[in-house]
């Protein structure tokens, strides 16, 4: 009961930031009114975390543009990074969908904790494992 479950950081793959009728996903949710209180965008604050959102430029399921105006209403609030994955569709960051797309959002992904304090720059945590 003493531990916070608010996280100090989060970071978002091709997240759906919008579950209005112009977003995606308002049809699974009972009602118009669930999808509208769900939708994230309407949920910034001061109490955002620091975050990273990943989003491929020619995502099918939520535009980019979508993305990147929540990244800028967030950034207003708190420390918001985009980072666009130029003509990568929606789950680039999967290994066995785009190798080169998962190598870069694991580089980007590790830039951000890094600048976050949540990881140390340069070190090489195979020291001392066994093979």
């Amino acid at each position: 009961p003493n531990i916070s479950c608010v996280p100090n950081a989060l970071i978002a793959l091709s997240p759906i930031v919008d579950t209005s009728k112009k977003g995606f996903g308002h049809d699974l949710f009972d009602s118009p009114d669930d999808a509208n209180v769900a939708t994230p965008s309407k949920h910034i604050g001061k109490h955002i975390p620091p975050m990273l959102i990943l989003h491929g430029t020619k995502d099918r399921v939520l535009p980019m543009e979508a993305v990147a105006r929540f990244a800028k209403a967030v950034s207003r609030k708190n420390s918001c990074d985009l980072a666009a994955f130029e003509g990568r569709d929606h789950a680039f960051y999967n290994f066995n969908v785009d190798p080169e797309g998962y190598d870069a959002a694991l580089l980007e992904m590790d830039r951000f904790l890094v600048s976050k304090g949540f990881l140390l720059e340069g070190h090489d945590f195979t020291d001392g494992i066994v093979e």
